[in-house]
């Protein structure tokens, strides 16, 4: 042993170069903390210089296992960290970073009341938190790009912002991160905060650094950022890009305003324990102006397909209340129609009443149950026929 020690590293090193499996090279370096010392750094080293898909792989799992002085070997050893993951996704250190912390934190109302959801486990997501902190801190200082694309087009202030980590994204933005840019499906930082709930703060904060500017931008559907919160019942959102002047009628592709996408994600999304949001929602839009009347390419207004769709009776009255009208055409070729704004004390009663009891409102006395073809503008017309009779 003692003659092994007196080998020089070079004489050390030499013979490392010699063995061909990575696997050898860390059993010779075990053999005492001397051998560990010299080539421990070498091995970062062979890695960086002829890199495969296992060895590239080894810089993420020090960063998923919060590794901080196993990243800083790689960046002594000289790796790009701008270079992407050969994996689904391909995510830069960097975006593989944010996105291993954005997995470890904790509801608010978990680190509110640690003893209830186990201290150990509490302490542990918070040390992983502060650890991925300091790692995408030192990243950023040895030169990774702020605004690397994965291959879809994400950055790391994207994927912060999805996992609603408002720490990371100022971090990033004070690190010149660009918050108006869009990912490859042309979602801009804006669009992905309004689709998480409970994120007023990032919100607030990317629309403060100039991401007003993307109030009417769309995504190939058509959505603007209101749209998206709409459609996710992000209360805190909607008030504040309705405060910046959002486009509060504005049609997407399918000529769906903000309420219409609202409405149509009721039907098929939305818990139970949810729907009080949503309503809040609708009841936000209606009170600063949107228009209930609107109709979509289908033909089909809110309230037609709050109708269609069998939505809670106090979310039609609420659109009956705000204007929205029902329009019918009778055999004649006469078009009668009917709002709250007319008749507001007849209007709940006949929808609690159900359909039928709406359709007696729009329908001139005596003549209800003579009509066998009434088509209402705001559902489809075999449905209407159907519910007549």
């Amino acid at each position: 042993m003692l003659q092994l020690l007196d080998i020089p590293p070079e004489c050390i090193l030499d013979i490392a170069d010699q063995l061909r499996k990575d696997s050898d090279v860390g059993s010779f370096a075990l053999t005492n903390k001397y051998l560990y010392s010299i080539l421990n750094r070498y091995l970062y080293r062979r890695a960086v210089r002829f890199p495969t898909r296992t060895r590239r792989g080894r810089l993420y799992y020090s960063i998923h296992t919060r590794n901080l002085n196993a990243v800083q070997h790689w960046i002594d050893a000289g790796v790009d960290l701008n270079a992407r993951a050969v994996e689904p996704g391909s995510f830069t250190p960097l975006v593989q970073a944010v996105e291993a912390r954005t997995g470890w934190l904790l509801p608010k109302h978990v680190c509110a009341a640690p003893e209830k959801y186990g201290n150990q486990y509490v302490r542990m997501a918070i040390k992983a938190v502060e650890d991925l902190r300091a790692i995408c801190e030192l990243l950023l200082a040895n030169g990774a790009k702020v605004d690397r694309r994965s291959v879809h087009g994400w950055t790391a202030v994207h994927r912060a912002i999805v996992g609603c980590d408002d720490e990371m994204v100022k971090l990033l933005v004070a690190a010149g991160a660009n918050v108006r840019l869009a990912t490859y499906e042309r979602s801009t930082p804006l669009h992905l905060a309004a689709s998480q709930r409970d994120n007023r703060d990032t919100v607030e904060f990317l629309l403060d650094r100039g991401a007003c500017r993307d109030l009417h931008s769309r995504t190939p559907s058509g959505d603007t950022p209101l749209h998206i919160a709409a459609y996710h019942g992000n209360i805190p959102a909607v008030g504040l890009l309705l405060d910046r002047r959002a486009e509060i009628d504005a049609l997407d592709n399918l000529g769906w305003t903000p309420l219409h996408r609202l409405v149509e994600h009721y039907r098929v999304w939305v818990k139970s324990d949810d729907r009080d949001a949503y309503w809040r929602v609708m009841r936000l839009l209606l009170e600063r102006g949107a228009d209930a009347s609107t109709l979509d390419n289908y033909g089909m207004t809110p309230l037609g397909r709050a109708l269609t769709y069998h939505h809670p009776v106090r979310m039609v009255h609420l659109l009956l209340m705000y204007g929205a009208r029902v329009s019918v055409t009778i055999p004649n070729g006469q078009k009668l129609s009917f709002s709250w704004k007319h008749q507001p004390s007849r209007v709940l009663p006949a929808v609690q009443r159900g359909m039928r009891g709406l359709k007696k409102l729009v329908t001139p006395d005596g003549l209800f149950r003579r009509i066998k073809d009434v088509e209402f503008q705001t559902m489809p017309p075999k449905l209407a026929r159907l519910l007549v009779d």
